[in-house]
């Protein structure tokens, strides 16, 4: 059945097409328009999820479409972005690795009668994965001008920037967050296998 919470799930895999189309757009601003895209697309993982909680309207469907609407967000991104050399493809291999073998796992604990609930790492991983791939669609460095940029100095024309500007390489904090979420993506996957490990040792006791 189709709720508020549904429709916005769905409203998110549309964002996908709309920061693809921006992120391999040739016009100024267009990566900073795709990360608005993302962004977006992210705030309304949050919002469904917190809708469904507080006003009751949890459905077997929405159960289904949020996690398949995240990995489409998420991976939909991320090949992007292999595409266009701002992500090593290994990257990408070892965390879909990952996300099929959790998922794996979580099947066959279910077929079991046992429920493996998402962990500290995982959510961990999630957090850093998407602030991450926010900075590499971003891509341009930010630049940060100090007060004094507002004055005017002798010789300098008033729109030029400062020779005390500053900037901020999002490529680089991007891949340094990457690396946190790939760290935490394995090992978080280490600790399901040891949830399973424990189920089947119980199981058979």
């Amino acid at each position: 059945m189709l709720n508020t919470p549904n429709v916005i799930t769905i409203l998110r895999v549309l964002f996908v097409p709309a920061y693809l189309w921006a992120i391999y757009a040739h016009f100024s601003y267009a990566n900073q328009l795709a990360c608005l895209f993302f962004i977006i697309a992210g705030l309304t993982d949050l919002l469904d999820g917190f809708i469904a909680r507080k006003y009751g309207l949890v459905t077997t469907l929405g159960k289904i479409i949020d996690p398949v609407a995240d990995k489409i967000v998420v991976y939909a991104a991320m090949v992007a972005l292999v595409s266009l050399q701002r992500l090593s493809g290994w990257i990408v291999i070892l965390m879909l690795f990952r996300d099929f073998s959790v998922g794996a796992l979580r099947d066959a604990a279910a077929q079991r009668g046992t429920i493996i609930a998402a962990g500290f790492w995982g959510k961990i991983k999630t957090v850093f994965q998407m602030v991450s791939l926010g900075f590499l669609i971003f891509y341009d460095s930010l630049i940060f001008l100090p007060l004094s940029a507002f004055g005017l100095y002798p010789g300098d024309d008033r729109l030029s920037i400062p020779a005390d500007y500053t900037a901020t390489p999002t490529f680089l904090i991007g891949m340094v967050l990457m690396y946190i979420a790939l760290a935490a993506s394995i090992f978080s996957c280490v600790i399901y296998f040891k949830q399973y490990y424990k189920i089947i040792i119980n199981g058979e006791q």
